[in-house]
Order: C-alpha cells, then sequence, then structure tokens
C-alpha cells in the first residue's frame, strides 16, 4: 500500500524566522549558490524529547514525519506552464502507535510539481493548483515505527543522480531505504539542486507537531555539494507542515562533518537565546 498521509503539501517561501515556530515557511534551509547537492544528510546530534500529538485527524500520539526537502526549482516538467517550480520531498512517516491499521513507518520520496493545473496523466491534485506523485507503489519501504527517544540515533539521507534519486533511513546501525528508486527525469533534480531543508515535522496536509513536554532539539543538514566551503544558511521553508518549537540561539561551536553543513537549536525551553544559525566547512 502506499503511505497514509501522502501529500506534504509546499508552503510559499519566505526569507524570515519566526521565533514561535520551525518548519513552514519559517526555519533555516542549506543554500549552496551554483554548486549542486549530490547528497544531502539530516539528523539530531541534541534531542531530547517528550511526546508529541499531530494535529491531523486520526494520526496523533507520536505520529510525525522526517522531511528532508528540496528547495522549488525550474524544471522541463513544467511544460512551460508560467510560474510552474519543481520540487522534491525526501520522507520518512511514522503513523500513531495506538491505531492497529497505522502499525508502520513508511518511507517514500515525494515529487511536486508547483502551480500546475490541470495535473498531468498519473500526477495528484493539491488544492487545484498544484501536483504531486510519490514513488511507485512497489518502491515505497514499510518498516518499524520509530521511537522519538531514538531520535538521536536516526540520519535521513537524500540523493539526486541521472540514473535515479535514493532515499536511505539510519536507525542506530541499521540503514533501510532503496538506491535509484525514483526516476529523475520526473523532475531533474540533479541538476537543480541547490537547496536544502531538514526537521521533524507534523505528518501531512500542514499539520503542526506538538511537543507536549519540555524538547530541545539540535537540527543537522549537510550537503555534499563538491566543495568543502561552509555553504550559507537562510531563513525561509518550503514545507507547509511545521512543529511547535521555537528556533534558538545556536550551539556555542558546532563541529566540522564531512560535507558543508548547517546547525541550528529549536525548543520550548525558554531562556536559550534569539534565533541563529551556525554554517560550517567540510572536512
Amino acid at each position: 500500500m502506499l503511505p497514509p498521509h501522502i501529500t506534504q503539501g509546499s508552503a510559499n517561501t519566505k526569507s524570515r524566522v519566526n521565533a514561535a515556530i520551525a518548519g513552514g515557511g519559517s526555519d533555516y534551509t542549506i543554500q549552496t549558490g551554483s554548486n549542486l547537492i549530490s547528497t544531502a544528510v539530516g539528523s539530531f546530534p541534541v534531542a531530547s524529547t517528550s511526546t508529541v500529538t499531530d494535529t491531523v485527524g486520526s494520526c496523533a500520539l507520536n505520529c510525525f514525519s522526517l522531511q528532508l526537502n528540496s528547495g522549488f526549482f525550474p524544471t522541463a516538467a513544467c511544460n512551460g506552464q508560467p510560474n510552474c517550480l519543481g520540487w522534491e520531498q525526501f520522507v520518512f512517516e511514522s503513523p500513531t502507535w495506538n491505531v492497529p491499521e497505522e502499525s508502520t513507518g513508511y518511507l517514500f520520496i515525494e515529487d511536486w510539481l508547483l502551480n500546475y493545473s490541470p495535473c498531468p496523466s498519473g500526477w495528484n491534485s493539491y488544492e487545484g493548483v498544484d501536483c504531486w506523485k510519490n514513488s511507485d507503489l512497489s518502491s515505497s519501504v514499510a518498516f518499524f515505527l520509530v521511537d522519538l527517544t531514538t531520535l538521536e540515533s536516526v540520519v535521513e539521507t537524500g540523493a539526486a543522480a541521472s540514473s535515479g534519486d535514493s532515499l536511505y533511513l539510519t536507525v542506530g546501525t541499521k540503514a533501510y531505504g532503496y538506491k535509484n528508486v525514483q526516476s529523475d527525469g520526473i523532475t531533474d533534480l540533479a541538476s537543480h539542486w541547490n537547496a536544502a531543508q531538514f526537521n521533524i515535522l507534523g505528518s501531512s496536509g500542514g499539520a503542526t507537531l506538538d511537543f507536549n513536554g519540555a524538547s530541545t532539539i539540535e537540527v543537522s543538514l549537510q550537503a555534499d555539494d563538491g566543495v568543502l566551503t561552509a555553504p550559507t544558511c537562510q531563513a525561509g521553508g518550503y514545507t507547509a507542515e511545521t512543529n511547535n518549537l521555537s528556533l534558538v540561539a545556536a550551539p556555542a561551536s558546532a563541529p566540522e562533518l564531512t560535507y558543508p553543513s548547517i546547525l541550528y537549536e529549536e525548543s520550548n525551553v525558554s531562556g536559550l537565546g534569539s534565533p541563529s544559525c551556525d554554517a560550517v566547512a567540510g572536512q
């Protein structure tokens, strides 16, 4: 079966940071300019979390999505439609534990044509103005749900290549996912990928993920763009889903990782400073 709650939804990109909420158009994104990203890696180096409640229908307690999203980009798939842009999401969706029919997490890729109507054959319409398509039925990977207490051990990796796009989720020492699952020809992300966003958010349809107690999370996002120089950390975001954590001051120092990266922190604990973000060169 295809993942439940499959439509993530897009937000209008706005260069801003809203200290009262993370995700949506108020977040931090990694920007690599003219250097194209081949692989992006999202993780949570520090994660002290409580239970969460999702605002979408029956998908309630401990239901969330991990989203590694590209920026919006021009694509030939728009077929000349004015103001149309492509967009790609690498998604892990973890449904609630207490609904038997939703006892499985799903890993899938979702492609978008924004400002495109009517949708091409094989695409689904979103609110009559955008079109979306998930990775093939046989390619959606179903496995166990991710416990929030293990968030520090979770790594999500998305890759784009002319041969196909790939998605992996690592939990502890085990990796799950698929290689070249989605034809890159759908939107040709590999030729345009120079911005990305990563976070833990509501499950779908513009949902907000509410952390029910004290929670603080560091968000790390690496981008293999072929160079080691520090990227730009830019205020703004792409997805419609959010969480209820505030963006706060970044860690005092951010480590150098394999690829150029950004690091920021979000929390519902008071007194952690004004929003900021670290941009760090690769090793």
